[in-house]
């Protein structure tokens, strides 16, 4: 058996004062940066979460001004669709009035080119009257004559045309 002496007590005391020794200079020491350590990781933990939350945050008002772009951008296209159907519809009411505008001053010219025509043809027919009675006129010589006079009269006339 185990016989107790007092070697084995004084053992017994220098491994507790050791322990002791030991455990006050080292173990508290190493105690102490092991929760300094677990303080800051802590710290740094609880930073995330922040920044965590602010960026759930950002994201959140980052995604509502987006959907206020979206509807902002509807708006202007619908405004801008309004405004070009206006300008449209603007252009095909100038385009049709100068159309008419075009016709009506077509139309006076070509009533007065008629005229001018209808004139001039009045004028020659008045000559060729007015020549063919002075030829019979001045010649009053008969039936034949006036046969002969009437026919170099058509035949004038449809050399001027």
């Amino acid at each position: 058996m185990l016989k107790v002496n007092i070697n084995l007590i004084f053992t017994v005391i220098n491994v507790i004062i050791i322990y002791i020794v030991l455990n006050k200079m080292l173990f508290k020491k190493k105690n102490a940066q092991h929760e300094k350590r677990a303080a800051a990781i802590d710290k740094e933990f609880e930073l995330a979460a922040l920044k965590q939350r602010e960026a759930d945050q950002l994201k959140s008002e980052y995604e509502q001004q987006l959907a206020g772009v979206e509807v902002q951008k509807q708006d202007v296209l619908r405004e801008a669709r309004a405004q070009a159907d206006e300008e449209a519809r603007l252009i095909r009411e100038n385009a049709e009035a100068e159309a008419e505008q075009i016709k009506a001053n077509a139309s006076e010219a070509a009533a007065a080119q008629k005229d001018q025509v209808m004139r001039k043809a009045e004028q020659e027919l008045a000559d060729l009257v007015v020549s063919a009675t002075s030829k019979v006129v001045a010649g009053q010589k008969g039936a034949e004559f006036d046969k002969a006079l009437l026919d170099e009269f058509i035949n004038e006339a449809g050399d001027k045309k």
